[in-house]
């Protein structure tokens, strides 16, 4: 006869095999560079880097030659194209991106001179200007920001910590960049200062994390410590004490409302 089947939770055993895939090698060998995701021209933009091996020099190392090269990956073709070269070589900068153009800040040239410029970098022209601001430091980071600071200050590129020139410094101060002038404002320091560490944003939840890195009083033990700031309290002597109307609109309200700053 036909045997009943059994009631209840069948046990699945699925094995998923999600293994890492080599694509196209870069055109030429590479450290020290920046890498950005630029979605809406489905490319991956490299720009600068040491196209060398580092030299080790008593115990620091240096590399004897950087790019100012742009490179090109179209993710979708897996190929690898050129751009036009950025006006001058760095290593260890930061870059930040609103969608279509690219803004790259900091770093060392050849010499280990902080490169202080800002060069801003239209994926969509191809062409590349440079802005009045200027972020004398290495190995910092920055974020494109356009959900903090409660929409008063705009769309901004906000940068964090890295190191001075001889590296007896991390930072622990930021700098809120207007893209179109090139204006700076200062923003809420870092809790630590640190140097050659994560900067990432959450985007449309405003809120930034500092992950890791060095601090200049010790080289040898990196920092495990992580810490996040609310872009919307993102001024340099934020405290509950000082209120700060703020009026606001949105579609269905306008309003205002009073901010602990």
């Amino acid at each position: 006869g036909l045997s009943r089947p059994s009631v209840g939770t069948p046990s699945i055993s699925l094995t998923m095999s999600m293994p890492w895939r080599r694509v196209a090698d870069l055109p030429f060998a590479l450290s020290d560079f920046t890498a950005t995701l630029v979605p809406n021209r489905g490319r991956i933009v490299i720009v600068g880097g040491c196209d060398e091996d580092q030299v080790a020099e008593d115990e620091w190392t240096f590399c004897p030659s950087i790019s100012k090269k742009v490179l090109l990956y179209d993710y979708a073709a897996d190929t690898w194209s050129r751009g036009l070269d950025a006006p001058r070589e760095r290593y260890r900068h930061a870059a930040a991106t609103d969608g279509r153009k690219l803004y790259v800040l900091g770093g060392r040239d050849v010499a280990e001179n902080l490169v202080p410029q800002t060069d801003v970098y239209d994926t969509q022209t191809g062409k590349w200007a440079t802005i009045a601001a200027e972020v004398p430091r290495s190995d910092l980071g920055a974020i494109w920001n356009d959900a903090g600071d409660l929409g008063l200050l705009g769309p901004h590129i906000f940068v964090a910590g890295g190191y001075n020139a001889d590296y007896s410094v991390a930072f622990a101060d930021t700098l809120k960049i207007n893209p179109e002038t090139g204006e700076t404002s200062p923003g809420a320091n870092l809790l630590t200062g640190r140097g050659d560490f994560g900067f990432v944003s959450t985007g449309a939840n405003a809120r930034a994390y500092a992950v890791g890195g060095f601090n200049s009083d010790d080289f040898c033990t990196p920092l495990a410590s992580v810490e996040t700031l609310d872009l919307n309290s993102n001024w340099p002597d934020f405290a509950p004490s000082k209120p700060l109307l703020v009026a606001v609109w949105k579609s269905k309200f306008y309003g205002a409302f009073v901010l602990n700053h």
